[in-house]
């Protein structure tokens, strides 16, 4: 904390952020709209204490008196579903809903938005994309289930799981919106509010026994079914 100074205030945290492309700043004191800030940055004596890339080992430029004016722009305040918790199959819809503190509009002429959600399958991934909410304070993302997704408490994957995807997320005055989320499973968080469960692992059959003397075959299943089956779906 001793290497960043912020006029009028205390930095009593430092933390990396966006996928450690931002460092985020934790201060002693609220932000008032319209206050004007000035950042310092002086390199710390201890070496693991600086701040330097992740290739050559460069060290953080030194910021000498940087000063901002901070508006007062929407951030996200949770996530949730207007979906229920399912469980939902392949193919089903899950409506993830991102409410902002403030009326947000969505460009996506450019490209459109999306949350990456966590598929329960180990390095793979799945978006949902923006659906609707324009010109409100919240914003509705759709998640379809594909074949293999199997979550038993669905969630986004990371604080920086809303991408813009060169879409434009916009306050009122034309300003880009935070779009930092809750961290996953904290408070106001999909998974904190909600436990959907997804399964997109499709029933198989794993053996076929007959019965000499009978006119019986049992077909033994991957997991429990239900249903009405009928003898036109067999052959």
């Amino acid at each position: 904390e001793a290497d960043f100074t912020v006029s009028g205030h205390t930095v009593t945290s430092v933390d990396f952020a966006t996928g450690n492309q931002a460092i985020l700043l934790t201060l002693d004191s609220l932000i008032q709209n319209s206050e004007v800030i000035t950042v310092s940055y002086a390199l710390n004596a201890d070496s693991d204490s600086q701040v330097t890339d992740d290739g050559a080992g460069n060290i953080l430029e030194v910021i000498a008196g940087q000063a901002v004016t901070v508006t007062n722009v929407p951030s996200v305040l949770d996530v949730s579903t207007t979906s229920g918790n399912g469980p939902f199959g392949v193919g089903d819809t899950v409506a993830i809903t991102v409410e902002f503190s403030d009326v947000v509009t969505v460009d996506d002429s450019s490209g459109i938005p999306y949350l990456t959600v966590s598929t329960g399958v180990a390095n793979t991934s799945q978006q949902a994309a923006y659906a609707s909410g324009s010109n409100s304070t919240t914003l509705t993302f759709n998640y379809v289930v594909q074949a293999g997704d199997i979550i038993s408490d669905l969630a986004y994957s990371a604080t920086d799981s809303l991408s813009l995807n060169s879409g434009l997320i916009l306050d009122a005055a034309g300003n880009e919106v935070f779009t930092v989320l809750p961290t996953p499973g904290a408070l106001n968080s999909l998974s904190d509010q909600n436990a959907i469960t997804i399964d997109g692992v499709l029933p198989t059959v794993e053996s076929i026994d007959g019965v000499i003397g009978t006119t019986k075959l049992y077909l033994t299943l991957s997991e429990l079914v239900t249903g009405s089956p009928s003898t036109d779906d067999f052959t």
